[in-house]
């Protein structure tokens, strides 16, 4: 048995129990205000009635489905249940204590037992308060140790134990079943060592899926605990008939209930589930054990993963706390925290990015980042990822050179080919994903666009995410690793009925493409990704042939030379963008043309020796199809995607044709035609701009400005030869 199952073993001996007889909770009609338990004694049901709604504990209006009020105790209830339904009937209790993460002295009482099994939390680089995991709690709190508990107060009552530790299911106002027992809160009771007033939770029908409480504000009520987002229906009031509660006692519970109230994360599971949202305060304790500061400038570590507006930290989660998938050894194992800068945006691009990412993370995508799951802490969101070693300029940078990586050429393809079919489903999100998807029935067909296209935006694994083993992808080279796609703060998606003249902000960076210079992309066109991936798809197959020092120092060192040389405007501040801006002789205006110094530079790309007849036909596609500078004749991803998988196919048939270097002599001749084929376009562009008749007119102007001295010199009276030598 693995780890992982032995961690949720451990939780469930009296989940076992009862499921393997056949006792558990039933499911009661929506709304109904009562909860059906059962007597483990008599395998009975018992209905306490409940001065509160159904939970999910919250109370006001009913919640979206991805919301979870109860941080995560259904979920992580029924885990336990269906993971007990798969266990031997023949199991034994013996068996059971020998696994988990804790195990609970015999010797000691219950209130000894739950300090010993705290564990130490950490926010941030600082360590936090300490909380009862899981596993402890099941542990624990079993019948057997409630009925002692009980005694040990004097409290005879042998339903109790089964009304505290059973299961009942539930449906929430979405018409979800939900489960819940009373766990928690009688080890909040043990803590504060008034155990007999968990007979007010008992007659109340106050459930661990009400929890936290929160002392109430009202006047009149200052020693009431209620429901944190439902005033109208206390859960415990000073005016009890049974039992009046101290100012000290509120406090008490009130504070305590947070060391066993902490969240338990989960996956999404069916295919019309979107990522689960929960909403937590401060007073929440999150199940961090470990929290990894793996680069020491701040500035680097806020791009290493997500990139801008963000910070992002390596975390481990108590493995009680979520139901993620994990394998031992893999990079997947821990889990990245991106918490967004509170700028007065947040909330927008929040709500952006957790929408573009919940498109595909149900469907598991091979090269787009899965989603886990977002929280808010007091309104500061977070996003939580699998962790990834690095970004793709890590990788180059890590790899200095790929001579020495076996199938190098091969996993080039595989893996650029996979990123361009990534973006494509970006760009075309069609009407038969909007079922699936659950969006407005006014996006019949909708685009996106991820306007942020960059190395840094390329995550690097160096082993296969986890939650992608169960899917049977074909894992490649596995000593080199797994790319896909980050960051989605920029993403927009948008109906083609709604959005065709959107405005989208483009972020000028190295990758922005020529009609991104002024300032926007005024009619919200994805061909800026492709000239975006069309400039890190150079960069990548600079890195292969020549190693990552030349594609870090000597190729950006052109792009900013021929910028400081060429672009006057820019008073000395120099960009490594991949084009330049130029002005018409005739009539001032501004172009744009791809920077000489790199066609000269992939003209050597070409004529290095380790140039194969793939990396060649890669080359001349990107040139030709990809950093077009008219928009309108740059190709679309979907081509990007469909001619790259010809390459691969061709790779994958010949290995030769793949690896086999075959220099191209006559390249850096190419690249001048390139140039020239440039200004040749632009001349073309301007003629149908203008019209025949205008290119006449300045003809004449020209010849006519030109020839002027040599006129006037034929009307005077001069020799032949001086005509000749005035001239020259």
């Amino acid at each position: 048995m693995d780890n992982q199952s032995a961690v949720q073993t451990g939780k469930v001996w009296d989940i076992i129990r009862d499921v393997q007889s056949g006792r558990k909770g039933s499911v009661l009609a929506h709304n109904q205000p009562n909860f059906e338990n059962v007597d483990s004694s008599s395998g009975t049901a018992r209905k306490h009635s409940s001065q509160l709604s159904v939970p999910p504990g919250s109370g006001g209006p009913p919640s979206l489905p991805s919301t979870v009020y109860d941080r995560g105790d259904s979920e992580s209830l029924q885990d336990a249940i269906q993971f007990a339904q798969h266990l031997p009937s023949t199991s034994h209790p013996a068996d059971i204590a020998q696994t988990g993460t804790w195990q609970a002295p015999d010797s000691q009482d219950m209130a000894s037992k739950l300090r010993a099994a705290m564990v130490q939390s950490y926010r941030g680089k600082s360590e936090g308060k300490t909380f009862l995991p899981r596993n402890a709690l099941q542990k624990i709190v079993t019948k057997e140790a409630v009925q002692q508990e009980l005694e040990r107060k004097g409290i005879d009552n042998p339903s109790w134990p089964a009304q505290i530790c059973n299961i009942i299911t539930y449906r929430d106002d979405n018409e979800r079943k939900r489960n819940t027992s009373r766990r928690k809160i009688f080890a909040t009771l043990v803590m504060i060592k008034e155990v007999q007033l968990v007979n007010d939770f008992l007659t109340q029908g106050i459930w661990d899926s009400h929890l936290p409480l929160k002392v109430c504000k009202d006047e009149g009520k200052e020693n009431t605990l209620c429901p944190r987002n439902n005033k109208s229906k206390p859960a415990l009031s000073n005016e009890n008939d049974i039992l009046r509660w101290s100012f000290n006692d509120v406090g008490l519970f009130e504070s305590h209930q947070w060391f066993v109230t902490v969240p338990y994360f989960t996956k999404v599971t069916e295919p019309m589930d979107k990522v689960h949202f929960y909403p937590l305060s401060s007073n929440d304790i999150l199940p961090f054990i470990e929290c990894l500061e793996t680069l020491e400038d701040e500035k680097e570590r806020r791009s290493f993963l997500f990139g801008h507006n963000a910070t992002v930290d390596r975390i481990k989660i108590h493995p009680d706390h979520h139901n993620f998938d994990v394998r031992i050894g893999n990079s997947g194992a821990d889990f990245a925290v991106k918490r967004l800068v509170d700028n007065g945006n947040s909330k927008q691009a929040f709500d952006r990015e957790v929408d573009a990412l919940k498109r595909f993370s149900q469907r598991k995508e091979r090269y787009i980042i899965n989603l886990l799951a977002t929280y808010a802490v007091d309104g500061q969101y977070h996003l939580l990822f699998p962790i990834a070693d690095g970004n793709l300029r890590t990788f180059w940078k890590q790899s200095p050179g790929s001579e020495i990586i076996p199938g190098a050429a091969l996993w080039l393809a595989q893996e650029c080919q996979g990123i361009a079919a990534a973006l494509a489903k970006i760009h075309n999100l069609t009407a038969s994903m909007r079922a699936d998807l659950e969006l407005h029935s006014s996006h019949y067909r909708a685009y996106g666009i991820h306007g942020d296209i960059k190395p840094e935006n390329v995550l690097w694994f160096k082993n296969m995410p986890s939650h992608l083993v169960e899917t049977g992808v074909e894992e490649g080279n596995k000593s080199i690793g797994f790319l896909q796609i980050s960051d989605f703060g920029t993403v927009n998606f948008h109906g083609t009925n709604t959005a065709t003249y959107n405005q989208i902000p483009v972020i000028h960076t190295t990758y922005a493409a020529p009609e991104s210079d002024s300032g926007r992309n005024s009619l919200g066109s994805a061909a800026i990704d492709v000239w975006a991936l069309g400039c890190v798809y150079l960069e990548f197959i600079t890195w292969y042939l020549k190693g990552s020092r030349s594609t870090e120092d000597d190729f950006t060192e052109i792009r900013v030379r021929e910028e400081q040389e060429m672009d006057a405007e820019n008073e000395g501040v120099a960009q490594d963008k991949f084009f330049i801006k130029r002005k018409t002789w005739v009539t001032g205006k501004e172009y744009h043309i791809i920077k000489p110094d790199i066609l000269e530079w992939i003209a050597g790309l070409h004529n290095d020796p380790r140039c194969s007849p793939f990396i060649h036909d890669f080359l001349d596609f990107i040139m030709s199809e990809m950093l077009v500078i008219p928009r309108e004749d740059r190709c679309k991803s979907g081509r990007v995607s469909g001619r790259l998988r010809e390459l691969l196919v061709a790779c994958e048939n010949s290995k030769d044709y793949c690896e086999i270097g075959r220099p191209r002599t006559l390249a850096a001749l190419k690249s001048k035609w390139l140039t020239l084929k440039g200004e040749i376009r632009y001349m073309g562009r301007f003629i149908n701009s203008h019209g025949l008749m205008s290119v006449f007119v300045v003809l004449v102007v020209f010849l006519a400005l030109s020839f002027r001295p040599l006129v006037k010199t034929m009307l005077a009276p001069q020799t032949l030869w001086d005509l000749a030598y005035g001239h020259v």
